[in-house]
């Protein structure tokens, strides 16, 4: 089972292992998806950034 982590904008999802994705802290899971948003926001400052919900 794959667990997609909600990133539609050109990007692939991304495949996460089961077993070491139950293992993760709600601030380990928090830092992931800011870090992937602050890689995402890089990638599109020069299209006109990135809509943040």
């Amino acid at each position: 089972m794959r667990i997609h982590l909600g990133f539609l904008i050109k990007v692939s999802p991304i495949g996460v292992n089961q077993l070491l994705f139950a293992q993760l802290s709600e601030r380990e899971l928090h830092d992931i998806v800011e870090l992937m948003y602050s890689h995402l926001e890089e990638y599109y400052q020069n299209m006109g950034g990135l809509v943040r919900d």
